[in-house]
Formats: C-alpha cells, structure tokens, sequence
C-alpha cells in the first residue's frame, strides 16, 4: 500500500464580503504550485462568499461561482 501523503489545499479567510486574492496570494500559491505534478485547490473564505481557484504549474484561475 502506498502511504503518500498530497498536499491539495491552501486555504485562509479575508474579511472582506467577497474575497480576491492578493499579490502576494497569487505569488505564494504559484510558488507552491509550479513543481507540483497534479494541480491545487485555493480557497479563501470570506464572510458572504468564497473564492475558490486551482492551480497548475504556473498558472491560477478561479473556479467560476456555482449558481443557486
């Protein structure tokens, strides 16, 4: 059995209605993403919606909001 462990999600919150990442977000999630073989998950929860991105190699994009 294969006993890996995967890091897959960064996570923080903002105390903003709606959140955006940061410069200095996006600079530390690609950091973290460009020697990853699989892509991530970024969350930021914020106090009436959440931001939510994957990242791959270099790149970020957001993840476009589920509709109700």
């Amino acid at each position: 059995m294969d006993r890996t462990l995967d890091y897959v999600v960064e996570w923080h919150t903002h105390p903003e209605d709606a959140p955006v990442p940061s410069h200095i977000d996006l600079k530390h999630w690609r950091e973290i993403a460009v020697g990853r073989r699989s892509p991530m998950v970024f969350v930021i929860v914020g106090r009436r919606s959440n931001w939510i991105g994957v990242g791959h190699f270099d790149q970020i994009h957001q993840v476009p909001p589920l509709q109700k």
